[in-house]
Formats: C-alpha cells, sequence, structure tokens
C-alpha cells in the first residue's frame, strides 16, 4: 500500500475560513480512501503544499511558461499568488523519491476570489485553476487524475458546482476538464489579457444536450463563432481529434439528478 503523506500542513485553526477548512478535510479524505484502495502508482505520493513549497511551485510554473513556448496557454504566477492558495485554499503536489513533480490548486470562491462566472446561487462555487505537471509525469493520466481529485473533495467539502478556465489553445488540458464532466459555457479575457474557455461542473445537476454542433478551434487568433455560441446559451461538451480540432456545442437544459456534462 502507498504510504500516505504525514507532513501535510496544518489547518489554519480559527483563523482558516470554514470553506477552506472543509475542503483541507475532504481532500484529505479522497487521499486517505485512494491510499486504502492502492489507486495511485506506488512510487508516487500526493501531499498538500505548505509555504515552503513555494519556491518549487514558482520554478514549476516558470519551467511549463517556458517549455510551451506560447503566451497565453500558461499564466505567470508569482510566489504572493501561491502563498494566497495555500493559505485560502488547497495545492496538491504529486512527489517522487522526495521530488515534487508538480502542482494542482483548487479553492473556494469568495473574499479576494470571485467566481470566474456568477453563481446561480443555488449554493457554493469551488475554482480550480493552474495545474503544471513535471514532463516525467505526462502521458500518463495524471492531469485527468488530479481534476477528477479535486471534484470528488468539493464535492464532499458540499459545493454545488466547480469553476475552471483553460485556453482555447490549450488542447490536452481542455479535451481533459470535458472528459471530467464539464463544460464550456463562457468566454473571458483574463487578467493576462488572453482568452480563456470558462467552464463549470454543477454537483447537483445534469446538463442534457440537444442536438451537437462542430465547430472548428482554430489555433490562435480570436474566436468570435465559439462567444457567439456561448452567449446563445449553448454549452461546449465534447472535442474531436481532427484537423482542425472540433468542439462540439448544444443547447442547455437541466435535469436534477446526476452532475456535470455527459462525459464523451
Amino acid at each position: 500500500m502507498m504510504a500516505m503523506p504525514r507532513e501535510d500542513p496544518p489547518p489554519h485553526g480559527a483563523a482558516a475560513a470554514p470553506d477552506q477548512a472543509r475542503l483541507t478535510q475532504a481532500v484529505r479524505a479522497v487521499l486517505d480512501r485512494q491510499g486504502q484502495a492502492q489507486t495511485l502508482p506506488p512510487d508516487i505520493r500526493l501531499r498538500l503544499a505548505g509555504p515552503e513549497d513555494i519556491s518549487v511551485l514558482t520554478a514549476l510554473n516558470a519551467d511549463a511558461i517556458r517549455e510551451w513556448g506560447r503566451a497565453g496557454l500558461f499564466m505567470p504566477m508569482p510566489e504572493a499568488f501561491f502563498g494566497e492558495m495555500i493559505r485560502d485554499g488547497i495545492i496538491l503536489l504529486p512527489e517522487r523519491a522526495g521530488k515534487v513533480q508538480g502542482y494542482s490548486i483548487a479553492f473556494p470562491a469568495g473574499g479576494g476570489h470571485p467566481p470566474f462566472l456568477p453563481a446561480d446561487g443555488h449554493g457554493k462555487t469551488g475554482l480550480m485553476f493552474g495545474t503544471a505537471l513535471d514532463p516525467a509525469l505526462r502521458g500518463q493520466g495524471w492531469q485527468l487524475r488530479l481534476i477528477r481529485l479535486r471534484l470528488e473533495a468539493f464535492q464532499e467539502a458540499g459545493f454545488a458546482e466547480a469553476q475552471s478556465t483553460v485556453s482555447p489553445f490549450n488542447t490536452p488540458s481542455l479535451r481533459n476538464l470535458l472528459r471530467a464532466g464539464f463544460c464550456v459555457t463562457a468566454l473571458k479575457t483574463l487578467l493576462d489579457k488572453h482568452p480563456r474557455f470558462v467552464l463549470q461542473h454543477d454537483f447537483g445537476r445534469t446538463v442534457t444536450t440537444g442536438p451537437k454542433h462542430g465547430l472548428p478551434l482554430p489555433q490562435n487568433g480570436d474566436l468570435p463563432d465559439h462567444a457567439a455560441l456561448l452567449a446563445d446559451g449553448f454549452v461546449a461538451f465534447g472535442l474531436e481529434k481532427s484537423k482542425p480540432v472540433t468542439l462540439f456545442y448544444a443547447a442547455r437544459r437541466h435535469q436534477d439528478q446526476g452532475t456535470g456534462c455527459p462525459p464523451t
């Protein structure tokens, strides 16, 4: 059985926001279940980041930006940002032989961290932001595993939905978010002045879809056709590895059982 982490930073105590404390507790419960079920590779452990990890996190972020070599795919994150995420949310670290191999961030919306899209009032929103992996972990399903782990923790902590963002030109990350049940619901320009798809995953209601419409996803430039469909209330729920890549849209409908968009 994989040894579970023993060096997680303690909760922030009475100073911690209740949502952050519930999320931290839920993440630890999910990690404990995964350890007991032996669902992770035996040479990898997952732990929560603490302030002592900030320099490693900024280095991983800089490496990802440099490696991809394209502006807008990864948002630069200074030390202060990682410090806020450790204080207000959680950062998961996959670790092998004592070396951190990546990070994945989740935190409650609220206070200084508003949701990417206004919540519809049916419950609390969790935000997923910033996953970077060392090349040694890529191609092994780790990004999708970390997405699903954070979704499970948000749901266990009582959140009603999760939101995330991704560059329209980051096809691997977009595909993994859609596979995990997210829907693309908006296109926004964020702080780095680059476009981002905003994705939502509702834990209480399934998004059912009508006839689908395929729309090519260009490799750069503006996305007026995609923006128009999203503004008209369509959602994107599937991606096809064609040339060019095709993103599938359909009108959004809800039913009160299930969760998220139908995975493709």
